[in-house]
């Protein structure tokens, strides 16, 4: 993916930019906040008003930039995915017909489709989710040290866990993801083997058999994306 994010360095710079911004908005106001509480405690209410408002100017500055931060989001994946796309599609217009054979229409549609979609899902958004976490981390760190310093020694501490110890969980979805990507290229063949065989299935009473064998596949599909959930949101709630 790496390979892809350079390729679109504008469109992925916009992105961490805005991640940034909206990331430093947000423990900005979280002080400010601080400040107005204080106001209110000490009961300096012009002081509380101030900051109260500028508070608000924050959140409501914030709320443009995570606008943005999405469309840039999305601009970035869908340039990125067609990209993929590209070169799935770029190197059967060089090959030989035999070695087009090699694999079977359904496999190329589903790696046009159902990877891709694992990708989008999987890939492209848990990166800017790390980059998020990473650098709410940081900054969330640079505010605290003004409070104390043993609350910034304890956020380091815990973000070192958290950093290393999702990492306890990447070879199992990297494994479930490869499982994924195979029971969608294998429910799909077997759904478009049996509709293709339906007029043969109907005049021998068999598409009993048809919903049989093709709700097997989906059920496969369907279990394996829940466990690739399982961890992807373990990891995700990690970080």
């Amino acid at each position: 993916m790496v390979k892809y994010l350079k390729e679109f360095k504008f469109e992925n710079f916009m992105v961490f930019l805005l991640i940034t911004i909206d990331i430093a908005l947000a423990v900005l106001s979280s002080v400010f906040l601080a400040n107005v509480l204080n106001s209110l405690i000490a009961k300096e209410m012009n002081q509380f008003f101030l900051w109260l408002a500028i508070d608000i100017i924050l959140w409501m500055v914030d709320s443009f930039v995570q606008g943005a931060r999405d469309v840039w989001k999305e601009i970035a994946i869908q340039k990125q995915l067609n990209a993929v796309r590209r070169d799935i599609i770029e190197p059967l217009t060089e090959i030989s017909y035999s070695d087009f054979e090699k694999n079977s229409k359904e496999d190329y549609n589903s790696w046009l489709n159902n990877d891709t979609k694992l990708l989008y899902d999987n890939g492209f958004h848990q990166i800017y989710f790390v980059y998020t976490g990473i650098v709410a981390m940081l900054f969330s760190g640079i505010a605290i040290i003004f409070f104390h310093w043993v609350l910034l020694l304890t956020t380091l501490l815990v973000g070192a866990l958290l950093f290393y110890f999702p990492k306890m969980f990447k070879q199992s979805v990297e494994r479930d993801t490869e499982q994924v990507s195979e029971l969608a290229n294998d429910a799909l063949a077997t759904s478009t083997d049996y509709l293709r065989g339906y007029e043969v299935l109907y005049h021998n009473k068999q598409l009993g058999l048809m919903q049989e064998r093709t709700m097997g596949k989906f059920n496969q599909l369907a279990t394996a994306n829940v466990k690739l959930i399982f961890f992807v949101l373990g990891c995700s709630i990690l970080y």
